[in-house]
């Protein structure tokens, strides 16, 4: 026969086939071949653990295979999931069951002794309950162990609960884990230096990120050593990522006339802020119009109150260095508003010049470094930026 799919429990096999039959044998003698079992629909997958075993039909509905002690009694009455998406996978253990639809919801029913329908109560639960996941990610996997579960995200993060006698639910102290959470890394960033200067301000956010500083340094790619210890403080061989990290000088400011509206709304952005997030802008020099102030992250905006002219010396500053101009701002009347001319930027060095009206968003790489920790590899795509930088570990 041409199965596709197969599941087992203590006496009993189960097997599917490519056009959604399903055959049981087992319990010793009674029946020693493989038996085909009376259904109401198509199935599209099977699972089994000990002595419970569902079956997902092709509309979305789930069987109880109730027909594992006798095949020919066929399966159990359908449970319908009450989700707006298609069941997509289920898996059985002895006493419950889960299941996961198109959404990324997680579903569990059954027996829930050790926690595990995962809604912080030890009830049973004859109907499927919606699981909550700490994440923003869609689970992509299930899996249904003897008293515990684990489920996957599409971003590669698993998360655990139920039973945890022998810490399979990740705590060491709690012998039952009712709601679900994040399986922590072993390791955690003990050092990184960028060109054999160490980084400064190591600030963990999670098991999978750290939050670090790079040193001053010029223009150009360094490389990284980054070194790592598990909680026990065994410290794990230093991974070397050789021309991983670019340092960008800050923008260069120019000097620039600009005609903000007396009485009106007003805002312009001398850089643009995700592109140079590590750039901090302020004034050293001069008073701005009363209503306008300037953000940290270089966006000149408010409601000028009166009108005037003014001139104010501003500073752009990362860890390379500083640039500075000055800026003329005229408030005029809104019947004689005058046309604005913003402040030309480039990366200071950079092989790309940027037109007058603006730059090139494709001249910058902003974002994570991503480190696979568990013997994986590092991301190769170069990631520039110039200041606080975050260092994603899986």
């Amino acid at each position: 026969m041409d199965f596709r799919e197969v599941a087992s429990t203590d006496n009993t096999n189960a097997a599917l086939t490519a056009d959604g039959d399903l055959y049981m044998w087992g319990l010793g003698q009674a029946f020693p071949v493989p038996t085909r079992v009376d259904i109401a629909e198509p199935l599209t997958a099977i699972s089994a653990n000990l002595f419970r075993g569902v079956a997902l039909g092709k509309s979305g509905n789930i069987y109880p295979m109730t027909g594992l002690g006798a095949p020919s009694t066929g399966l159990g009455e359908a449970i319908s999931v009450p989700t707006l998406g298609a069941v997509t996978q289920v898996s059985a253990d002895g006493v419950h069951v889960l299941a996961l639809d198109s959404d990324g919801q997680v579903w569990a029913w059954g027996g829930n002794e050790h926690g595990v329908l995962g809604d912080g109560t030890t009830s049973p639960a004859d109907n499927p309950q919606p699981v909550h996941i700490p994440t923003d990610e869609l689970i992509t996997q299930i899996d249904a162990g003897y008293q515990h579960n684990i489920v996957l995200d599409e971003q590669g993060n698993a998360f655990t609960w139920g039973a945890n006698q022998s810490l399979e639910s990740g705590s060491i102290s709690e012998p039952i884990v009712s709601a679900a959470r994040s399986v922590e890394s072993p390791y955690r960033v003990a050092e990184v230096s960028f060109d054999g200067i160490a980084a400064t301000n190591l600030q963990p956010l999670s098991s999978r990120q750290t939050l670090v500083t790079p040193p001053p340094h010029g223009p150009g790619f360094v490389d990284i050593v980054l070194v790592l210890d598990t909680f026990n403080t065994h410290v794990v061989n230093p991974i070397l990522m050789p021309q991983r990290y670019e340092y960008v000088a800050p923008i260069e400011l120019r000097d620039a006339v600009l005609h903000p509206t007396y009485g009106a709304s007003w805002s312009v952005a001398l850089t643009d802020s995700v592109l140079h997030q590590s750039t901090r802008f302020r004034v050293v020099d001069g008073e701005l119009p009363p209503g306008l102030e300037l953000s940290p992250t270089g966006v000149l905006s408010g409601n000028a109150e009166q009108e005037m002219t003014s001139e104010v010396s501003v500073e752009a500053t990362n860890v390379i260095g500083t640039s500075s101009a000055t800026l003329k701002l005229i408030v005029t009347a809104p019947a004689t508003p005058g046309p604005s001319t913003l402040p030309t930027v480039k990366p200071e060095g950079s092989a790309n010049e940027l037109a007058s009206t603006g730059f090139d968003p494709s001249v910058y790489l902003v974002g994570a470094l991503t480190l696979v920790m568990l013997g994986g590899v590092l991301s190769r795509q170069r990631k520039r930026d110039h200041s606080t930088h975050t260092m994603n570990a899986r």
